[in-house]
């Protein structure tokens, strides 16, 4: 079951967007060294080994109608937030803020101090956290949970290694057994450059995902070579490629979107790399089965002619699949009902090719959210199966708007929630701005919500931040963010959630 990539830092978008790779070059590839690798057999490094304990602590594909109207039923009472609290301050420093949730259990990753930290809400409080070993340049880090109530985190390290003196490179990932985070991580790949330092900056949009057996789904673009690497473990973390030599590539192709479901099926989408500068690539659709890779085909309506330019997709349990993508300047989406994609369903004109898109498939059934950003506005269609809704425009009183993120649940409800905000002051960069959100209720679209305001917001994005939301099963909303707010105290954003609970 895919956790949809919610933001990177900075709220960039979720959607990869490709727009030329580059990177420091090694001029060799690095995951077949040749050389010892940091910590595996030297005792004297804080890494020692693969189990290093850690410190624990068929649907009708009838288009909408792009009706983009406000279905706004603001008179519907609804359930309200409350009131926003605090729950750390500086928490954010380098890495992402994530939400997701395992078995109706929100889980929180962020990091706190250079520690990576995960939090899990009891319906009532967060725990006080597990903390993830400390390595020096933690980046890339990422979360995915399954329909089984556990979880698992990735994340590259940098480390130097003690025989060779040179920094290498490495990604790590945790596992949760839907109670404990286990105090150990397993490391399923080592890159190095003989005679030269390798740097994590080489390593770009590492997805991981968790299928219900327990498989472990990897996969990262490497800017030095400019390839497509993908990497598998089972549930007993065996993996198909050992750690000293290379991961599966897919080529001069990114793995954008990677999804997995029951019984170690997946399915991941690519987008042609050498071209995408240009936005005239095409997307590629492949199976994964047990992590075997299977054979790339274009996805139906998507040729290139024009130009891919963002796409994503989610995967559910049963291992349907629904596709968001931008094809020159008009917005299309495909759902694969597990017999294969359908033509697309255009539902939306006029965008930029790197327009911010996301979707989203609940984990049992075929419910989908799709949102989308045109002209500073917010855009969302609902689907069920391959029958999509028609657009719908959400109310923007802002100039613009940034992080915006959502989902959708087993019961057809959704929810999306983003800032909006004005041009900051004359002679500043900062302007204030409001947290929105909007609930679906399975047939409408109701009124839109304010969660909090006095946002600070830097440069067209929030400062040093992070969002998420998570939408369990009983309708329960939680959403986790990061704000720097005029007199607090400390200098680093403070992290805060609120909830809207189903009474």
């Amino acid at each position: 079951m895919q956790f949809s990539k919610i933001f990177l830092a900075l709220m960039a978008s979720s959607t990869l967007v490709l727009t030329g790779c580059g990177g420091s070059s090694s001029g060799s590839d690095s995951e077949n060294p040749g050389t010892p690798s940091a910590g595996d057999n030297n005792p004297g490094n804080d890494e020692s080994g693969d189990n290093t304990s850690g410190d624990n602590t068929s649907g009708d594909n009838s288009p909408g109608d792009s009706s983009t109207g406000d279905d706004s039923s603001a008179n519907l009472p609804q359930t309200s937030w409350s009131t926003p609290e605090s729950l750390a301050d500086g928490s954010v420093t380098v890495n992402n803020l994530h939400l997701s949730g395992a078995a109706n259990k929100p889980i929180l990753l962020y990091s706190n101090g250079g520690q990576l930290m995960a939090r899990e809400f009891d319906g009532s409080n967060w725990d006080s956290g597990t903390q993830f070993g400390s390595y020096s340049g933690v980046s890339n880090t990422t979360l995915a949970t399954n329909a089984n109530g556990k979880a698992v985190v990735a994340d590259t390290y940098m480390n130097r290694n003690a025989w060779t003196h040179y920094t290498e490179c490495h990604i790590r990932y945790f596992r949760y057994d839907g109670t404990n985070w286990l105090n150990y991580h397993f490391r399923p790949r080592s890159l190095t450059q003989s005679g030269a330092d390798y740097s994590c900056n080489n390593i770009d949009n590492l997805l991981v995902d968790l299928s219900d057996d327990g498989r472990v789904s990897l996969s990262f673009w490497r800017t030095d070579n400019n390839t497509g690497r993908l990497l598998s473990c089972d549930g007993s973390d065996s993996c198909l490629t050992t750690n000293t030599t290379p991961a599966t590539s897919v080529g001069a192709k990114e793995i954008v979107s990677l999804g997995s479901a029951n019984d170690g099926d997946s399915q991941i989408l690519l987008l042609d790399s050498d071209d995408a500068s240009s936005f005239s690539s095409s997307l590629y659709m492949s199976t994964l089965t047990d992590g075997v890779l299977g054979s790339q085909s274009v996805l139906p309506g998507s040729s290139g002619a024009t130009g891919t330019g963002a796409a994503t997709m989610a995967v559910n349990d049963a291992n349907h699949a629904l596709v968001l993508y931008i094809d020159g300047n008009t917005l299309e989406s495909s759902f694969n009902n597990g017999a294969g994609f359908a033509a697309s369903v255009n539902l939306d004109t006029n965008l930029s090719a790197s327009a911010p898109i996301r979707n989203y498939l609940s984990s049992g059934a075929d419910y989908g959210l799709s949102i989308w950003e045109k002209n500073n506005s917010l855009f969302t269609s609902i689907s069920d199966a391959g029958s999509f809704g028609s657009a719908t425009q959400n109310t923007n009183s802002h100039s613009y708007i940034t992080g915006a993120t959502g989902t959708i649940n087993d019961n057809g409800k959704a929810v999306i929630v983003w800032v909006g905000y004005d041009d900051a002051p004359a002679g500043s960069s900062v302007s204030a701005g409001t947290l929105y959100s909007r609930f679906y209720d399975g047939s409408q679209w109701l009124a839109v919500q304010t969660i909090d305001s006095g946002i600070n917001v830097e440069n067209y994005q929030i400062i040093k931040g992070g969002l998420g939301v998570y939408l369990d099963n009983s309708d329960d909303v939680t959403v986790a963010y990061t704000a720097y707010k005029d007199g607090q105290a400390n200098n680093e954003p403070q992290l805060f959630f609120s909830r809207r609970v189903i009474d």
